[in-house]
């Protein structure tokens, strides 16, 4: 699938059909066949070992409420991140779009969920806040999930 292709398709899925190439159902169909769309995802873990429980405890409220906000918390440093990369470079082929945010502060969040936006081909007016381009993504993301092609949203270091 050439890349302008793939192009074509995303401003279809986020724009609308406006050229008639695709009917929206094609350009799901397309969106679906050729793009898993991978952003900020850290690489697999070497050497994550033991904490099963807490893995299987994840999958399991995933399978029974797909939409579900699932939080891990603790003091810094004992592995929630790891947990979390561990259980998601496991899970990813189960998702069409997967989006790893940065959530420290309220601007590093806008910040990442703005350049994924532009990852998908959103165009952005001068006049937009990071605020307002960060719910434009959001909306686009929650718009385009459905149980045949859903999307998997990390926000790290979300306090």
């Amino acid at each position: 699938f050439a890349s302008n292709q793939l192009h074509k398709v995303l401003y279809q899925l986020i724009h609308g059909n406006e050229d008639g190439i695709l009917s929206n159902k094609e350009s799901l169909a397309e969106w679906r066949k050729v793009c898993r769309h991978r952003w900020g995802i850290p690489p697999k873990l070497k050497y994550f070992v033991g904490r099963q429980d807490k893995l299987l405890e994840i999958s399991k409220i995933l399978q029974h409420h797909p939409s579900a906000a699932i939080t891990t918390h603790g003091v810094g440093g004992v592995g929630k991140s790891q947990l979390v990369v561990s259980w998601v470079q496991e899970n990813l082929p189960k998702y069409q779009l997967a989006v790893w945010i940065n959530s420290e502060q309220a601007t590093t969040l806008q910040q990442d969920l703005a350049r994924f936006g532009e990852q998908l081909g959103l165009k952005y007016s001068d006049e937009e806040s990071l605020e307002q381009k960060a719910r434009r993504v959001m909306a686009v993301i929650q718009g385009r999930s459905s149980p045949q092609s859903p999307s998997l949203i990390i926000f790290d270091n979300a306090n």
